[in-house]
């Protein structure tokens, strides 16, 4: 840096002083010696007076001058320093006049403005505007006070427009000879300010985070806890702060990679553990730990920071999802997914042990029954007794799973012989029909179970499900309460069953299926009164009789398109026999329970009422006595919008269900038909005679129409006669014959009603 014009100035002046001291030294000198040499002070005591007092004079002289000197090499060496500070600092030198002018800017306002004309820039091309009027305000306070003026904000724009913030001391030094102002030092903590508004953030964040944040020093003493730490474990600041964090003190405890944190902490590197914590009041707690290592420049650890996460709940919430995936709700036993699950893993256990595995369906008998008269409430308290006494009929190590609704399975492993199986099958017959009391009624009931055995019948998990099934409906079908073991015979019977659903399937597609009708009578005005569509499935093999594949279609759900196929030929052929004078009755369509319950039922009917132009008050519904059981309110609902539709509705097979007279009479019917087996029976049983003479009574009672199906003797019709059931349906009168056969036995039908007439 070139030395300032003023300061080498002041060198020349400190020079010119010198020599005058020297010279007005020599010359004082000089004047001494001459005196002495001419003897002049020793002759005249007033020239030695005068000598003196020049010497004086000189050597008083050279004093002053050289302390004049030393003044001003103090002066100048207080501005060099001067200006070697403010001119070689990274801060900001300025001094201000009174009216906020610069008296003097420092080389560093050249940087931040980039100009080489820093001291003609005024300040207000450089501070931000809405600054100036604080700028002013400090220059003003500093000139009345003794104290440094401090501004903690002073925006400044640099070169590039940026913004920079300063921090500036405003202090008074106007007395000051060569200053005369105001002297202000700005220094940029623009990054400063960052980094505190980040650390800010940063504390906030971790003051107010919901993850809880433990500092130790590199010895595990605890230097910080934040709230939310102190909120999990129940202890206060001061109680953890200064001691040691005992979660880091279980050195043995692995993280996932089976690493222990000191030796991660060595390293560098983070640790994370799922673990145990204790609170302040004792309370045990899963918690999940991560450490993080803080290293210095040095590359020494200097802290641990820990997060820590109560993971209690959501442990609890993962064993409750668990439970519900796994678990059947109800009755706590494994569910359908664990158990196949269950099933796979011990058929391979059976494969390295050689021994035998059993796998039980048990299925409860007349379950659907008390479901639907105790209600869901019953069922389920049912249900759960059932489960706890398997649970009792079998060992710890066996598995027991609900699938669903009443039907149960047990996995009976490591058997010695069948014999087993059968032996714990036959234990839990026993358990399960003793009497319940439920809902304060003793209920009884009993359960068909079905056996498969591993790996004699076979080690395909799905194949032994279904060979437990085929075996569980045999018992059934040999009249539950029993156990059976899978045959192979089952198989074929299962086979005919599917190559059955296939054909029935394939003959929808084609409708190949015929409407029978079997006329009813009214042998009181000697007159046919209606007619009841029967089905018949013209089979390749021979027309198949309803019996044969009507369960098997309300068991797949074909029994829906089959119904309205049913009907729309119904209504058709119906309007043939009304061409032919047939004008006057009825014809009576069977529904089975899924089809009442569909809840496109009134909606099909409507649609085929439309397409066949078929008149509704010319149709009767007929639905059985158990099917109102299930649910009686809705049934009331179903049957009021068919009549509405104008149908009249009957219920088939009265007598052998369990309807009540109070829920008789909420019922929107019409006809009530006595069964064919109380018929069957009539003259032979005076107990059938009594109750047959019942149902008619109580039908006209009720003023229904009462009507006899199965009516075979002219013994039956006659006693029917007398107990007042003047509409009969039977092979007395006709068989059903389809459209084609129907005009004629029809005719033969009228006349012999009429000859009847004419006899009587």
């Amino acid at each position: 840096m070139k030395t300032p014009k003023r300061l080498r100035t002041d060198r020349r002046a400190s020079l010119v002083l010198s020599a005058l001291v020297l010279i007005a030294a020599f010359c004082a000198v000089l004047i001494t010696i001459w005196f002495s040499l001419r003897g002049a002070t020793e002759q005249n005591q007033n020239l030695q007076q005068i000598a003196d007092t020049l010497r004086n004079a000189l050597m008083l002289l050279t004093v002053v001058l050289s302390s004049y000197m030393l003044y001003r090499q103090s002066r100048a060496l207080d501005e060099t320093r001067f200006r070697a500070m403010t001119e070689n600092a990274h801060h900001i030198t300025l001094i201000f006049n009174p009216d906020g002018s610069h008296r003097y800017t420092s080389p560093a306002l050249k940087l931040l403005v980039n100009s080489a004309r820093a001291r003609q820039v005024r300040p207000d091309e450089y501070i931000h505007p809405d600054d100036l009027a604080k700028l002013q305000k400090a220059i003003e306070a500093s000139m009345h006070t003794t104290d440094d003026i401090h501004l903690d904000s002073l925006r400044c724009q640099r070169h590039d427009h940026q913004w920079r913030t300063m921090e500036a001391e405003f202090v008074d030094m106007r007395h000051i000879s060569g200053v005369n102002g105001i002297v202000a030092n700005l220094r940029d903590v623009t990054e400063q300010r960052e980094a505190e508004q980040s650390m800010r953030i940063l504390s906030g964040a971790v003051e107010q985070s919901h993850g809880a944040v433990m500092i130790t020093d590199k010895n595990s003493i605890i230097k910080y806890v934040n709230p939310r730490y102190c909120q999990i474990t129940g202890y206060t600041k001061e109680e953890l702060i200064g001691e040691t964090a005992r979660l880091l003190e279980f050195s043995d405890t692995l993280d996932n990679e089976q690493r222990g944190m000191r030796e991660c902490i060595s390293v560098g590197k983070s640790w994370t553990v799922s673990m145990r914590g204790t609170r302040k009041n004792g309370e045990s707690y899963w918690q999940a730990v991560s450490a993080s290592p803080v290293i210095d420049e040095s590359g020494t650890l200097t802290h641990i920071v820990v997060s820590v996460e109560d993971t209690s709940q959501q442990r609890e919430i993962h064993a409750q999802m668990e439970q519900l995936a796994f678990y059947d709700p109800l009755t706590g036993l494994e569910n359908r997914r664990l158990f196949k699950d269950r099933l796979d893993q011990c058929l391979k256990q059976v494969r390295r042990s050689k021994q035998l595995m059993a796998l039980l369906f048990l299925d409860l008998d007349g379950f659907k029954t008390i479901n639907d008269t105790l209600g869901h409430d019953a069922g389920d308290e049912l249900l759960i007794i059932i489960a706890r006494r398997l649970k009792q009929c079998v060992r710890e190590e066996d598995i027991v799973a609900r699938l669903g609704g009443d039907e149960f399975t047990i996995i009976l492993s490591n058997l010695k012989s069948n014999k087993a199986a059968s032996s714990v099958a036959s234990k839990i017959i026993q358990k399960i029909q003793k009497p319940v009391e439920i809902a304060g009624q003793e209920v009884f009931i009993s359960c068909s179970i079905g056996i498969t055995i591993a790996p004699n019948d076979s080690m395909d998990a799905n194949i032994l499900m279904r060979n437990a099934d085929l075996a569980m409906y045999r018992a059934k079908d040999l009249g539950k309460n029993n156990s059976q073991y899978f045959t192979d015979d089952m198989n074929l019977e299962n086979e005919a069953r599917n190559g059955l659903e296939n054909a029935l399937r394939a003959a929808l597609t084609e409708e190949s299926f015929v409407v029978y009708f079997q006329p009813q009578v009214d042998i009181s005005a000697h007159r046919i009164s209606g007619f009841e569509a029967l089905v018949r499935w013209q089979h390749p093999e021979g027309d198949l009789l309803p019996a044969r594949f009507i369960p098997l279609a309300e068991e797949t759900g074909l029994i829906i398109e089959l119904g309205e196929i049913i009907l729309r030929k119904t209504c058709e052929q119906m309007n043939a026999l009304h061409e032919a004078g047939f004008t006057d009755q009825k014809v009576s369509v069977n529904l089975t329970e899924r089809q009442f319950r569909d809840k496109n039922l009134i909606n099909m009917i409507r649609s085929v009422f439309a397409e066949t132009d078929f008149d509704p008050r010319g149709l009767q519904i007929e639905i059985t006595e158990s099917m109102l059981m299930r649910d009686i309110d809705k049934a009331i609902d179903i049957m009021q919008q068919l009549k509405r539709l104008g149908v009249s509705i009957a219920i088939d097979d009265f007598g052998t269900g369990f309807s009540s007279l109070t829920n008789l009479a909420r019922l929107p019917v019409d006809t009530l038909k006595v069964d064919h087996r109380f018929i069957k029976q009539l003259t032979a049983s005076e107990d059938e005679n009594g109750i047959t003479s019942s149902v008619i009574a109580l039908a006209k009672h009720m003023r229904m129409t009462v009507a006899a199906e199965g009516v075979e003797s002219p013994e039956q019709r006659e006693f029917l006669r007398q107990n007042h059931c003047s509409l009969q349906q039977g092979f007395l009168f006709c068989a059903p014959v389809a459209i084609g056969d129907l005009i004629p036995h029809l005719a033969r039908l009228q006349a012999d009603l009429k000859s009847q007439d004419l006899s009587h």
